[in-house]
C-alpha cells in the first residue's frame, strides 16, 4: 500500500467506494451511474451463476427496469472495506438486508471495485453474491405475473 492508503483514513478511493454504497443505499440508479466511467463493466459471479457482464449501458437498464424498481427500502452495512493502492483497486464486503415487492432479501456481497486513475470511477466492478438466497427467483415470478398482467389488459383494451 502507499502511504495515501496507509495514512489517509479516507483516501479517494475510499470516497468512491462509500459514495457509490451511498447510492445503492438511496435507491437512486443515476447517482450510482455517475460514480461509473461510461465505459465501465459490471459482473455478477461467481461465474457458475452464469451471468453476463454488462456494458455500462446494459447496466443502467438492468438497475432501473430489474434491481431498483421493486427494492422499497435497503439498509448496507460495510462489514469491510479494503484498499489495494498499487492497482487501484477496493475491494468491500457489504450486508444488504431490503424490503422489496417480494418479500425481505438479506445477503452478503463481495464488490471488487477497479478505478480510474484518479479514483473516482468504476471502470470494472466484480460483484460476487451469495448465490444461495431465493430472491432472484422470486424476483423472476413477481416480474412474469406484472408483464403477463400487463399482456392480459392490453388484449382486453383491444
Amino acid at each position: 500500500m502507499d502511504s495515501e492508503a496507509t495514512n489517509s483514513p479516507r483516501s479517494r478511493r475510499k470516497q468512491t467506494a462509500l459514495a457509490l454504497i451511498d447510492a445503492y443505499t438511496s435507491l437512486n440508479p443515476e447517482a450510482v451511474m455517475a460514480l461509473r466511467t461510461e465505459d465501465s463493466i459490471h459482473q455478477i459471479l461467481p461465474r457458475s451463476l452464469n451471468r453476463a457482464a454488462m456494458n455500462s449501458t446494459r447496466y443502467a437498464t438492468y438497475l432501473t427496469t430489474i434491481l431498483m424498481p421493486y427494492i422499497k427500502s435497503v439498509s448496507v452495512t460495510v462489514e469491510e472495506l479494503l484498499e489495494d493502492a498499487a492497482q487501484n483497486k477496493i475491494a468491500a464486503w457489504v450486508h444488504w438486508d431490503a424490503t422489496t415487492a417480494v418479500g425481505p432479501w438479506r445477503e452478503d456481497f463481495v464488490w471488487i471495485l477497479h478505478l480510474n486513475e484518479a479514483g473516482d470511477k468504476v471502470t470494472r466492478s466484480l460483484e460476487f453474491v451469495e448465490g444461495t438466497s431465493d430472491y432472484p427467483s422470486r424476483l423472476r415470478k413477481h416480474i412474469a405475473r406484472i408483464k403477463g398482467a400487463g399482456e392480459i389488459k392490453r388484449r382486453e383494451a383491444l
